[in-house]
């Protein structure tokens, strides 16, 4: 597994990608569980409009989620309702 965080511009990128086996049945098609479906919800929350997430198979194999958010300078720059995140 790994874990990458870029910068482009005005934007940050984050990957993880998991070098194992995949899923069962690459035929299929993806869907998002409870773990894409919270985190996609969360995203939206935090920056309405303003991400792209994205999943799917990673090139010999494994799986690929790559996020992109608006960059911060300063982490402690506050986001609208960042502490009003639902449950």
């Amino acid at each position: 597994m790994s874990v990458t965080a870029r910068r482009f511009g005005d934007q940050l990128e984050l990957r993880v990608t998991d070098d194992g086996r995949g899923r069962a049945d690459d035929r299929r098609p993806i869907g998002e569980g409870i773990g894409l479906g919270n985190t996609r919800q969360r995203l939206e929350h935090l920056y309405p409009g303003a991400y792209t997430m994205s999943a799917g198979p990673a090139g010999e194999g494994g799986f690929q989620v790559t996020i992109r958010l608006p960059w911060r300078r300063d982490a402690s720059e506050p986001l609208d309702d960042a502490l009003d995140i639902p449950a």
